[in-house]
């Protein structure tokens, strides 16, 4: 959201390190309270949780400044609290579901996540992830009823199967019992998705071009691409462009906002981007990554209907604590660390950058800022998640990030158009069509070259992210001391990285 006029000023003269910024402060909460969070679950000392309500107390009567970062602390671990998964006791037996989401098929298999799951008629908190052989293609919807062994996951993958509710993971042989589901609204919105990425199929060429327009346009990344074509996105260090995050979401919304200004009153405006938002949402059936961008994006737009001056990083400091109070178990997910890291480095670092490139022009310093800020910035998640850094990751995002615009909107609008007239929307799908095949030359021609980069630990992880503050507009200091600041932010994160 926004803050008032003249905060540097204003800090300045009050000796303050950082502008004041309430909304980041409660991400910085939200944050540290699901590490937090992390730590003692891992040291089986969860009760020790206690202390955040009794801090905020506390803080009630002789610091209140500190509420805005104790309150989403105490929130997001009440809600991480709330929604993990509890695995069973049993080993094995008879396991019975609901398939919850369109099963992935691969190498002979089949995996399901079933919701309503029971073993042996207990039930079980959360869904579970089934791994079948030999069994013959299932659908959404169905109940499916099978002996089954089961497992928790393995305690680098746990905090992912929490993030997508999963309590354990169970295999079988073939499925003895499988009976028909009922209809329901969600089942409706994946017919409609699974028809839009059909009609993706006639509007892309058959291959990598219509494998990358689906994991682009309908959110599902990797889960709509094959291997071979993932792995050049994420050798060349383009990734994080197959989830879409705040940058895809803002471009539309970007593109909606001039017939928009047909609309009289500011708050209308607002409301009809917000339900125009939604409905894309809701054509990729609320796929979780288009639901976070769309959150990230609309915490950005009350600025105008209210009066106050935009500030990105506070927006995105907004939607960093509603997604994890909603999802606290987000915070592991690369998609979710990929997309606020990109957005979060334009805003911290894009704007010290371009003063740097400033004898580039304008245009030139804005487009090379912004590159390697979100490269930059996603150094901690691409080293967590992916264990190299591409050497080439600068100039393929250089590369790229222009083309983002000219691909998102016009094959969306070719999409809407072949839904009326298939002819039509062929045509106007040639400049997105074109966007595309650059960025996949681009992504086939790198990524040969790569550094290896151990994974951050929490501390190596904290203190990147101190130094993207300090190098920031909002921290205050003076130039000497900001830069004294900011390399020992530095040296120490390299110092400390893998702890």
């Amino acid at each position: 959201m926004q803050q008032s006029a003249g905060p540097a000023m204003e800090g300045a003269q009050r000796g303050r390190l950082f502008a004041r910024r309430p909304l980041c402060l409660a991400a910085l909460g939200a944050l540290l309270g699901l590490l937090l969070y992390a730590a003692l679950e891992r040291a089986q000392a969860l009760p020790a949780l206690l202390v955040l309500p009794a801090l905020t107390l506390a803080a009630a009567v002789y610091r209140r400044g500190a509420l805005a970062a104790l309150v989403p602390a105490c929130l997001v671990c009440l809600s991480a609290l709330l929604q993990c998964p509890s695995a069973p006791a049993a080993a094995e037996g008879l396991l019975t579901g609901r398939i919850a989401e369109p099963p992935a098929a691969e190498r002979g298999r089949q995996v399901l996540l079933l919701d309503a799951a029971a073993v042996d008629g207990e039930p079980v908190r959360g869904r579970v992830e089934l791994t079948v052989y030999g069994a013959a293609p299932l659908s959404y919807g169905q109940r499916v009823a099978v002996q089954a062994s089961l497992r928790t996951a393995e305690p680098d993958w746990l905090f992912y199967d929490r993030y997508r509710g999963v309590a354990c993971r169970a295999r079988a042989q073939g499925l003895p019992g499988v009976a028909p589901g009922r209809r329901d609204a969600y089942g409706l919105l994946l017919a409609v998705r699974a028809a839009i990425s059909e009609r993706i199929g006639l509007l892309f060429p058959a291959g990598a071009q219509a494998e990358a327009a689906r994991g682009i346009l309908l959110g599902g990344g990797v889960a709509d691409m094959d291997e071979g074509t993932e792995a050049q996105f994420r050798a060349v260090g383009i990734a994080h462009l197959l989830a879409v995050s705040g940058l895809h979401v803002g471009v539309l919304a970007g593109a909606l906002m001039a017939p928009l200004r047909l609309v009289r009153g500011l708050w209308a405006r607002f409301f009809t981007l917000a339900a125009l938002l939604l409905l894309y949402a809701a054509l990729t059936a609320f796929t979780p990554s288009v639901l976070r961008a769309c959150v990230m994006v609309l915490c950005a737009q009350p600025a105008m209907p209210l009066r106050r001056r935009r500030d990105l990083m506070s927006a995105l400091s907004l939607a960093f604590v509603l997604v994890l109070l909603a999802r606290p178990f987000a915070l592991w997910n690369a998609g979710f660390e990929l997309s606020f890291l990109a957005v979060g480095g334009l805003a911290l670092l894009a704007k010290p950058l371009a003063r740097r490139f400033a004898a580039l022009g304008s245009r030139g310093a804005a487009a090379l800022s912004s590159g390697v800020a979100v490269v930059v910035a996603g150094l901690p998640a691409t080293a967590r998640f992916f264990g190299a850094l591409p050497l080439s990751s600068l100039a393929a995002n250089l590369l790229v990030l222009p083309l983002v615009p000219l691909f998102f909107v016009p094959a969306l609008l070719a999409l809407g158009l072949g839904a009326v007239w298939l002819p039509l929307g062929r045509a106007v799908a040639v400049l997105p069509q074109a966007a595309l095949e650059l960025i996949l030359r681009v992504a086939e021609a790198g990524g040969a070259l790569a550094l290896t980069v151990p994974a951050p630990g929490t501390a190596g992880y904290l203190l990147f992210l101190l130094w993207m503050l300090l190098s920031s507009p909002l921290c205050l200091a003076q130039r000497r001391r900001k830069l004294l600041l900011s390399g020992g932010a530095a040296l120490l994160t390299a110092l400390l990285w893998s702890w």
